[in-house]
């Protein structure tokens, strides 16, 4: 992979959608040092790990003195095709596509030998680079199926070179994995031999033509019996890494690293430190203290959160033969170097002198990875959810992590203080434990009326799907004090861990919202309760909550996260809500915009089954909820990406009948989801017995009825929330009570009309707004008294206006509440006012027109 080589013009590219059928490498490549041109022989794809567009192509090319070039294609031009250059690190593996096949991970080095057990259907992976590239590449996908019970075997090349890649990538994987000590039977003796020279020597046996490049031509019956013997013959061959294989250690190092052949020996660490070797001019080694201490990196940790991932360091130590207590550092933390003393303490020195941090952090780095035992690697998950590893669905929490065949082990998950409350536990090992969670859950839903629970349950068992289906509303349970909502809504989210009860619930209003963003993000398709918006003490404090509250959910009704900057001034990744949220709350928010990103659903006290609940609550405790939730997820992860495109179908079916029940807005999506989530709930209580498949569809029917109920009465409170209702009933009020007054068309006052309304007392009172036609029965008023008036007023009564005139305007006129004004012409345009020139007496103004009908009774225009 000289940088003297360049290419002839490449005579295809890729198509549109990117697929390596349509591309075809530079037919020759030619090498500028030697001037030998040579020719395109083979070319292998890089995919990703679900098959999908190539990630980049290696290349061989020969030339005709039978040398070899391997030429890498992983970048892209302007007009999408291929160009030549490696891929940047840590680099991806070849074979990734192979992980979903059953049995050992083989591990070979170059393409052709991965390439040749392929072809058997075996698993097989390598690196990009050659034998001395393995440390470049990324063997996380290697070291999670390691860590899930998959068998890892290393199949190097007869030579020296292959037994130093083998020991590379044992270093990489970790000690679980496993080599060929020797060749199985049947290898040429050649000098750098490997699977593909076996696969050929059998070939050749069998007559069997092979380029050992191409796939080979075999029948099924052929592959399946090639593979078998394959698998016989390395029975008896493998085993650990044999010692000899790794590189020697250097006194005064701990073990030598891979590459150390090619790194001189320059740091050393000894009872009193850590040291620099330098030489003086005669070539005598010098030493030059770095520290009074030592530092060993013990632990290298992943922790992915399912958007980014992060390292941390544990560190151990030693000063003066004196044991310092393990620290845990991020990687940053590590890289400034001041934590020494700030963990350890002011007996910890590092030597002044230029660069001595920089050699020091070298030195830990360089003699940890050097050493035994290796640094340990490995990751943590913090988040929830599902996640694709090793080619297979699984479910994450802090207990067991579910799969298609129950819990899978070799999966970590960290939540932190999340991870006492969000614990499932395996799935059910018998038809009758799995019915018995499944009764459990059913029953649950019978604590409150049907109009409560059934939205309630079909939260929790939409919940886990809340990413894959786009679900962009949170659930709304309101009620006054000692309703219980609190309780009802621990019960149902209990189905995610029995450590969840209504004093240990995910989130609470008064938290900030950077705290409750961070725990929607982290609980991934779990149902996630933020509790108890309920009127605060003062003013300040009540807008402070409100202010969480838009926060948070409009950022789920927008599935978007609060944009974040680095330190250098980059956008960060946003983290968007990815659990469905079940609010508490003592009341609604305000504002129609907010309003429509939930889904209401009214508690009141009495209406909780208070026996009941105490029962469902002790089977919630012995966690028999969360194995029902543990056994409905198994059921999911069996073929998870084909069930949730069947799913978008028939939410898609569901929001249609929405539509068709007069549904608007946001509110056909929000019910199309709960009566989604309550058919899965079905669904599982019917496949574990529970109830029968009548009883289901009676129960849907039923369920259909009260969501599209619920949902209709959520789009009048959204109407009710509209700007243009609470200016409404403000001037109605205004008027009533007579802090306003009008007069009638001769400009008298009071108006008689305004005294048959009941809008006047002992004379008139407050300023005066308009007139009354009552002949008509229209109300005219002046605009800028009018508004004055109801903004003035709503912000007395802490219910303030947030649209501007302009736009209130519009929106009474959109409901029906104002009458169109008049017309009038500007430039070539017919532009339409908002007020009217009416005659008021002997002069003409201009005012808003309002029917009286809107005013007597507000409600009257809002289903319009």
């Amino acid at each position: 992979m000289s940088a003297a080589l360049h290419a002839v013009p490449p005579h295809a590219v890729d198509d549109e959608a990117g697929h390596s059928a349509a591309w075809q490498p530079p037919a020759t490549w030619r090498d500028r040092d030697q001037g030998e041109v040579a020719h395109c022989t083979h070319v292998w794809a890089y995919r990703p790990s679900d098959g999908g567009t190539p990630l980049g192509h290696v290349v061989r090319y020969e030339c005709a003195n039978g040398r070899k070039m391997m030429i890498p294609f992983f970048k892209r031009t302007a007009t999408g095709a291929w160009a030549a250059g490696a891929p940047a690190e840590p680099r991806p593996l070849f074979g990734l596509d192979t992980l979903d096949r059953p049995g050992a991970i083989f591990v070979t080095e170059g393409e052709k030998d991965a390439a040749a057990l392929q072809a058997l259907g075996l698993c097989a992976l390598t690196s990009l680079g050659g034998s001395q590239s393995a440390g470049r590449a990324d063997w996380e996908p290697v070291r999670q199926a390691s860590a899930q019970g998959r068998h890892i075997l290393i199949w190097p090349d007869q030579d020296a070179a292959g037994q130093q890649y083998a020991a590379q990538v044992a270093q990489q994987i970790g000690p679980a994995c496993r080599c060929l000590r020797r060749p199985p039977s049947g290898t040429p003796a050649l000098k750098g031999a490997g699977a593909a020279d076996w696969l050929q020597a059998q070939l050749a046996g069998q007559r069997i033509a092979w380029d050992g490049l191409a796939p080979p031509g075999l029948s099924d019956a052929q592959r399946q019996a090639l593979q078998a013997q394959l698998l016989g013959a390395l029975a008896d061959i493998q085993g650990p890494l044999p010692p000899e294989w790794h590189a020697r250690p250097t006194t005064g190092d701990r073990q030598r690293h891979p590459q150390a052949e090619a790194i001189p020996r320059t740091y050393l660490i000894t009872d009193q430190g850590t040291f620099r070797v330098t030489r003086s001019q005669g070539g005598e080694p010098i030493q030059q203290q770095l520290a009074n201490f030592t530092a060993v990196i013990q632990e290298e940790v992943i922790r992915d959160d399912g958007q980014e991932q992060t390292r941390t360091l544990t560190l151990a130590g030693s000063l003066s033969g004196r044991t310092l207590p393990a620290i845990t550092l991020t990687l940053d933390q590590f890289t400034r170097m001041d934590w020494p003393a700030r963990h350890w303490g002011t007996m910890t020195l590092i030597h002044p002198g230029q660069g001595a941090k920089d050699h020091l952090k070298y030195a830990i780095q360089l003699l940890s990875h050097q050493g035994e035992p290796p640094v340990t690697m490995r990751t943590l998950f913090t988040h929830t959810g599902w996640r694709r590893l090793a080619g297979a669905w699984r479910y994450l929490s802090a207990g067991a992590v579910i799969g298609a065949q129950g819990a899978v082990s070799g999966i970590e998950v960290d939540l932190g203080e999340l991870g006492a409350l969000y614990r499932l536990p395996a799935p059910s090992a018998s038809a009758d434990e799995r019915h018995a969670a499944a009764a459990a859950s059913a029953a649950s839903a019978q604590v409150a009326p049907p109009e409560i629970a059934i939205p309630l349950i079909a939260a929790v068992y939409l919940a886990p799907l809340s990413q894959s289906l786009g679900v962009d509303f949170a659930l709304w349970l309101e009620g006054p004090s000692r309703s219980l909502k609190s309780t009802l809504a621990a019960l149902m989210t209990a189905h995610f861990g029995a450590g969840i009860d209504r004093t240990r619930l995910a989130a609470s209003w008064l938290d900030t919202p950077n705290a409750i963003g961070l725990k929607l993000f982290l609980l991934a398709d779990t149902l996630a309760v933020i509790d108890d918006y309920a009127p605060q003490p003062s003013a300040s404090e009540q807008a402070r909550l409100d202010k969480t509250v838009a926060t948070i959910i409009r950022g789920i009704g927008n599935r978007a996260g609060r944009g974040r900057l680095t330190a250098d001034i980059r956008l960060q990744n946003e983290r968007k809500p990815r659990a469905l949220a079940l609010c508490t709350a003592e009341q609604w928010p305000t504002g129609e915009s907010l309003q429509a990103r939930l889904f209401g659903v009214a508690l009141r006290p009495g209406q909780v089954d208070l026996a009941r609940l105490s029962e469902i609550q002790a089977l919630a405790q012995q966690g028999v909820l969360a194995r029902a939730m543990a056994d409905y997820l198994q059921t999911l992860a069996g073929d998870f990406s084909a069930r949730v495109d069947e799913l978008k179908a028939e939410w898609e079916v569901w929001r249609g009948l929405g539509l068709q029940a007069g549904l608007q807005g946001r509110t056909p999506d929000q019910a199309a989801y709960l009566l989604l989530g309550y058919s899965l709930a079905l669904d599982h209580w019917r496949a574990s017995g529970v109830i029968t498949s009548e009883h289901s569809y009676a129960d849907l029917c039923r369920a259909q009825s009260i969501i599209l109920a619920l949902a209709k009465e959520h789009e009048r409170r959204i109407a009710h929330a509209q700007p243009a209702d609470t200016f409404m009933a403000i001037l109605t009020d205004l008027l009533l009570s007579g802090a306003v007054h009008v007069r009638d068309m001769a400009d008298h006052r009071p108006s008689t009309e305004a005294e048959r309304l009941g809008w006047t007392r002992e004379g008139p009172g407050g300023p005066h707004i308009g007139w009354v036609n009552a002949g008509k029965q229209e109300l005219y008023l002046l605009p800028t008294p009018t508004l004055e008036a109801v903004y003035s007023a709503s912000k007395r009564i802490d219910t303030p206006l947030t649209l501007r005139p302009a736009a209130l305007k519009r929106q009474l006129l959109d409901r029906g509440f104002l009458q169109p004004g008049n017309s009038e012409q500007r430039g070539d345009k017919q532009v339409d006012r908002t007020t009217r020139k009416v005659r008021i007496g002997q002069h003409t103004a201009s005012v808003l027109v309002v029917l009286l009908q809107a005013l007597e009774r507000p409600e009257a225009n809002r289903e319009h």
